[in-house]
Formats: C-alpha cells, sequence, structure tokens
C-alpha cells in the first residue's frame, strides 16, 4: 500500500508495453552471444594458420575496442533508465489529460496541459537523442572494426616479411568476410541487452514492491481500536537536492536509509513538542536545542498520536475541517497508509465507500452487486435501492438497471455515482465494517436526508 502512489499509470503502461516488449525481442537473439564469440574463435584459429602471428593485430584491434564499448554501453544504460523516467511522466501527464478530457475542455485548460505535454515530451526526445547517438556511435565502432582487423593483419604480415600471395590473401578475406557477421551482430545484440537489463530490472523492481497487508485483529476486541498511534504516507517522500553531472540540479527522492532517519527526526521533533506543551513552566532548553539542531523540513506525519475507538455496532462520525485527516483515517483503518509508532487492531471484513466512487463499464445493477460473494438477492437487491434512493433514477435512465454505464461513469451524474457505490458497499453481506468518507458531498439535501435516515 505504501507503494501505491508512487507507481503511475504511465509507469505501469510502460511496464506492460514497452518493457515487456523488450524482453521478447531480446529473447530470439541471446544465442547471437555464444555463438557470435564462436565464429570469431574460429575465424582467428583459422586466420592463424594462413598468416601466422600477424593475425594478432586483428586481435589487438578487437581487444581495444572493448573498454570504449564497455564506456558506451555503461553510458548508454544511465540514459536508457533516464529515458524510460521521463517516458513515464509524459504517458502519465497524457494519462491524466485524456481520463479528464470533459473537464479540460469545459475549463480551457488546452494551452496549459499541451505546453505541459510539449515540454515532458521535449525533454523524453533529449534524452532519446543521446540515447541514439550512443547507439549510433557502438554501431560506428563495431561496423568499423572488421576492416580495421584485415588492415592490422595484413599490415603485420607484411611488416614481418611475410609474403602476400594469391591463395593466402583470399583465404585470408574470406576468413574476414565471417567475421564480419558475429562483429556486425554484436553490437545490436549489445544495445537490446542493455535495453532489456534496464526493463528487466524497472519490472524487477515492480513486483519486488512492498503487497498490501490487512491490518491485524483479535476476533474478540472492538471492531477499530487505535492506541496512540503515528501514521505516515510513504508515498509522499520529501526530495532532496541534488547536481548532474553537466552542473545543472535536480530533485530526487529520498533514499530508504535517509527516509527511515527523517521519519525518526520527525517524530523525535514532534515528542519534543508534546513535552513542551506538557510542560510549559519548565525549563525546555535541552529540548530546543535539540530541535534547533534538526535540519528544517516539511513535517510529513500524517497523523500524529491517534487513540480511536470503536465498538461492533456502533455508528461513529468524524468531523473535521478539509484536510484535518479524516481520509487518512480511513485509509490507516484499511492499512493503506504506514504506521510508525503506536498499536491498531481492526476486527472483521471492510466495506469501503470512497469519495471517489469506483464504477464499471458495466450495467447499474452489475456495478451494484459487484464483488458479492453470495449469489443475486432480489429482495436485498430491492431494498438497497430503496436506501439508497435510486429508484427515481432507474425510472429515468433507459433500460432502467440493465442501462449501459460508460467507462467511469460518464454517463451518470456525481450524485448517482456516489450512490451507486453506496449501494454496492450496503449490498455486500459479509462486511462487519463499513467505511463512508463524505458520501452525501454529492447528493441533494433531501436525498441525502433520505439517505441518512434509510
Amino acid at each position: 500500500a505504501a507503494e501505491r502512489p508512487r507507481v503511475g499509470t504511465g509507469e505501469v503502461m510502460n511496464l506492460m508495453s514497452v518493457d515487456a516488449q523488450r524482453l521478447q525481442e531480446l529473447t530470439p537473439y541471446l544465442h547471437a552471444i555464444w555463438f557470435s564469440l564462436f565464429q570469431i574463435g574460429i575465424a582467428l584459429t583459422l586466420l592463424w594458420r594462413e598468416l601466422g602471428a600477424a593475425c594478432l593485430g586483428g586481435v589487438a584491434v578487437i581487444l581495444l575496442t572493448m573498454p570504449v564499448t564497455r564506456a558506451i554501453i555503461s553510458r548508454t544504460k544511465r540514459i536508457q533508465t533516464d529515458l524510460m523516467t521521463a517516458r513515464d511522466a509524459r504517458v502519465d501527464a497524457v494519462g491524466e489529460i485524456v481520463s479528464s478530457v470533459k473537464v479540460v475542455k469545459i475549463q480551457a485548460w488546452e494551452s496549459p496541459y499541451a505546453a505541459r505535454v510539449r515540454r515532458l515530451r521535449a525533454e523524453e526526445m533529449r534524452r532519446l537523442r543521446r540515447l541514439r547517438l550512443y547507439q549510433a556511435a557502438t554501431w560506428t565502432l563495431w561496423s568499423a572494426v572488421p576492416m580495421a582487423v584485415a588492415v592490422a593483419s595484413f599490415s603485420a604480415y607484411v611488416i614481418t616479411g611475410g609474403t602476400l600471395d594469391v591463395g593466402s590473401a583470399l583465404a585470408s578475406l574470406a576468413l574476414f568476410d565471417i567475421l564480419r557477421f558475429p562483429l556486425n551482430m554484436l553490437p545490436s545484440v549489445v544495445n537490446n541487452i542493455v535495453d532489456a537489463s534496464v526493463s528487466l530490472g524497472r519490472i524487477q523492481r515492480f513486483l519486488q514492491k512492498e503487497e498490501h497487508t490487512r491490518v491485524a485483529g483479535d476476533e474478540k476486541g472492538d471492531a477499530v481500536r487505535i492506541r496512540n498511534a503515528t501514521f505516515v504516507h510513504d508515498g509522499k517522500r520529501a526530495l532532496r537536492k541534488s547536481t548532474r553531472e553537466d552542473g545543472s540540479s535536480s530533485s530526487d527522492e529520498m533514499s530508504e536509509r535517509e527516509w527511515e532517519v527523517a521519519l525518526l527526526k520527525l517524530q523525535l521533533a514532534d515528542t519534543a513538542g508534546e513535552l513542551r506543551k506538557m510542560n510549559a513552566d519548565d525549563d525546555s532548553s535541552s529540548i530546543e536545542e535539540e530541535e534547533d539542531s534538526m535540519p528544517a523540513m516539511p513535517n510529513l506525519l500524517a497523523l500524529r498520536r491517534i487513540n480511536f475507538t470503536v465498538k461492533k455496532g456502533e455508528f461513529v462520525a468524524v468531523v473535521g475541517a478539509v484536510g484535518a485527516g479524516k481520509s487518512t483515517l480511513i485509509d490507516a483503518i484499511l492499512g493503506e497508509v504506514r504506521k510508525v509508532s503506536g498499536s491498531m487492531r481492526v476486527n472483521g471484513r471492510p466495506a469501503l465507500v470512497g469519495q471517489t466512487p469506483y464504477i464499471t463499464n458495466d450495467t447499474v445493477r452489475a456495478n451494484i452487486v459487484f464483488g458479492s460473494p453470495f449469489p443475486y438477492d432480489d429482495a436485498r437487491y430491492q431494498t438497497v435501492l430503496d436506501a439508497c434512493a435510486l429508484r427515481h433514477d432507474l425510472a429515468l435512465l433507459p433500460s432502467g438497471d440493465a442501462c449501459e454505464i460508460g467507462e467511469k461513469g460518464v454517463t451518470l451524474s456525481g450524485g448517482q455515482r456516489a450512490r451507486i457505490s453506496l449501494a454496492r458497499a450496503a449490498y455486500r453481506g459479509d462486511a462487519d465494517l463499513y467505511l463512508l468518507d463524505d458520501p452525501l458531498a454529492a447528493v441533494d439535501a433531501h436525498v441525502g436526508r433520505h439517505i441518512f435516515h434509510e
């Protein structure tokens, strides 16, 4: 859950399309590594029989190109990683625009969004241009190697006093021609390996991200029990300033160790502030000195020292201003935010009605009964429709509850989407804990009053 905010839609799309495709394209050419080296070895052995020790001149040329190729490959891999990061950001931006194109058009935001996409695309093209230059350098270097090997071998043969007759020359040229294919094949395979290694690393990091784990319970206690707990959004890590090789500055995400140290410092500062409140009349100079020694950084703790209890069967409302942490409290109960201190127990299976309703491209009835572990219960379904004030809406829709809903509920109003999401949670028969995140915000006053009472 901590990793979810850090993985964008663009990254997932690139993993499924670009990265997976690169691994697939590399597979048929993997054997080119060993059979190219095998062909080179056989050709050099036969050249030794024709030219003797003079063929070592060609071997020297091949050996000299290896360090240069290694340096180019190392640099290419770094550029490839930067390119995929820029591509993820561009795909994320385009996906955001496409999913919210209605709002963009209504608000006439085409120009700023187009400028943003052009800026991201320009950065992607800049990195792509650098990558192609390095790949072209690799191709040029290895394309020149066969000719350089032939020139070096013939020159060494003549310098050492050998007589280059027609038979030896033709046989050697035939062997050099055999060398041409593996030496031309190697740069292509090497570039594919570099691309595939970057893609494999990205896929591996994605698959090794932390899995979501439900909050543990004791089955005999309260429905929710939180004691002196502090929570943090791991996906909102602070950024640190760094300087690139070209002198430009950039903002990089904190490493795992830096993030843990920052969290410990934030908790220490928070504890110091609490102690200062509890001992306002005492001398707190040591605490102030400790705070002064800490680097200035935003307080990233989402919820601090929370004590919260909900007994089974209770109806509890959490009221607060915007940004007070109401939605974060629900995320904490669901295990979507990280607990850094304190204790928490959640008993029972939760059902969530979020601020952003989840609507599938299906009929109204399919959206309501979606995810239910039990067979369709018409009596329960009709009761849910009445409780969520959906009768009037179904009468207006063509085909009633069999009406097809567009993607993400584009054919419905905000209030209708919210009530369908609420109806889905109410229809579930196996939930023990219902978490409603401002479910009445998008409905009219009289509809909200009906839902509240029913």
